[in-house]
């Protein structure tokens, strides 16, 4: 499915830097070339094709009002979240609460 894509950034050379991958970050010490950028090309698939599940399942169902998603959250099953995830919190010094379902929020775990 995304062979193309897969092939451009393995086969994609910097034109400064014609020994290196274009789309490959170098300062990124953990990385691992080609492993860590596959991964999330297969994250990314993933997480897109989860969403696309969900629109097609929500407008089937939402005719009849059985499904209806208002909050969703994608989290990695590999991972040990230590802190509890709000996720009605935007994130910001405000403490707000989404309460209207128009903020995304990515955690900085860091």
């Amino acid at each position: 499915l995304y062979k193309d894509l897969i092939d451009k950034v393995h086969n994609t050379m910097d034109e400064v830097h014609p020994q290196k991958h274009k789309y490959f970050p170098y300062k990124a010490k953990s990385y691992k070339y080609p492993t860590t950028v596959d991964n999330i090309l297969k994250m990314w698939h993933s997480v897109q094709s989860v969403w696309q599940l969900m629109m097609k399942h929500g407008k089937t169902n939402n005719s009849n009002s059985q499904t209806r998603y208002t909050r969703v959250a994608m989290l990695r099953s590999d991972v040990l979240y230590l802190t509890p995830i709000d996720i009605w919190s935007t994130g910001d010094e405000t403490d707000q609460r989404d309460s209207s379902n128009s903020v995304a929020v990515i955690p900085g775990f860091g």
